[in-house]
C-alpha cells in the first residue's frame, strides 16, 4: 500500500486523471476463490452464500490494476465488512486519519461501512447529485472489478471453474503468491 507521500500522490493523480475523483488511494473489494472441502469442524467457515467452499479475499488496487494490498485470511462465509474491520489496512487508514487528518480515501461498494477514509455509494438515492456521485463512484471503483477478472483469467487456479484443491491456509499462500506474480508481470510489462 502506498505509504510515502510521493507514492500516494502518484496513485491519487492517476485516479484523478482517469476518473475525476480527487484523493483516491485505491479501490477495495472482496472476491471468492474456490477451495477444496475443508475439515468438517471448520467447513461452516468456508461455505459461501453461493453454496461452495471458498476463501473471501480482500483486494485493493490502483487505477492501473496494480495490487496495493491482499488479505487472503478468511473463509467464504465471512462478510466483506468484517474482513475490512479486521484488516491491517483499516488500522493503517485509521492511524493516518487520527494522526494527519484526511490523507486520502478508498472506494468500496455498499458492502463496506462508510468511514472518513472509505467512500461508499449512497444506498437510497434521493437526488440527481447523489445519483451522479454513485455513477462516478462505480466508474472509478470498476478497476478492482476488472482486477478480479484479470487475476482469475491469468491464474486459472483462482477461477471458480478450477479453484485451489488445497487446505485453506495453503490456499491463502497461493493467492498471495499469485498477487505478487501479477504485480511483477505488470512492473515488467509481461503480456497476459
Amino acid at each position: 500500500f502506498p505509504t510515502t507521500l510521493e507514492q500516494q500522490n502518484i496513485v491519487k493523480q492517476r485516479f484523478f486523471t482517469a476518473t475525476g475523483f480527487p484523493g483516491i488511494l485505491g479501490a477495495i473489494d472482496c472476491t471468492h476463490v474456490k477451495i477444496k472441502k475443508p475439515p468438517l469442524a471448520v467447513e461452516h467457515c468456508y461455505i459461501n452464500r453461493k453454496g461452495y467452499f471458498s476463501k473471501n479475499v480482500q483486494l485493493v488496487c490502483d487505477f492501473d490494476l496494480n495490487i496495493l494490498a491482499c488479505f487472503a485470511r478468511y473463509g467464504g462465509s465471512t462478510h466483506d465488512a468484517y474482513i475490512w474491520e479486521s484488516s491491517t489496512l483499516k488500522s493503517h487508514m485509521l492511524n493516518e486519519y487520527t494522526a494527519n487528518g484526511s490523507t486520502g480515501w478508498l472506494l468500496g461498494d455498499s458492502g463496506y461501512p462508510l468511514q472518513p477514509w472509505l467512500m461508499t455509494p449512497f444506498r437510497n438515492v434521493e437526488s440527481i447529485s447523489q445519483q451522479s456521485y454513485n455513477d462516478s463512484h462505480a466508474r472509478a471503483r470498476n478497476c478492482v472489478e476488472r482486477l478480479n477478472g484479470v487475476l482469475k483469467k491469468l491464474f486459472g487456479c483462482l477461477s471458480q471453474d478450477r479453484g485451489l484443491m488445497v487446505s485453506p491456509s495453503f490456499a491463502g499462500s497461493i493467492i498471495n503468491a499469485c498477487c505478487t506474480l501479477h504485480n511483477i508481470r505488470k512492473r515488467y510489462n509481461f503480456p497476459l
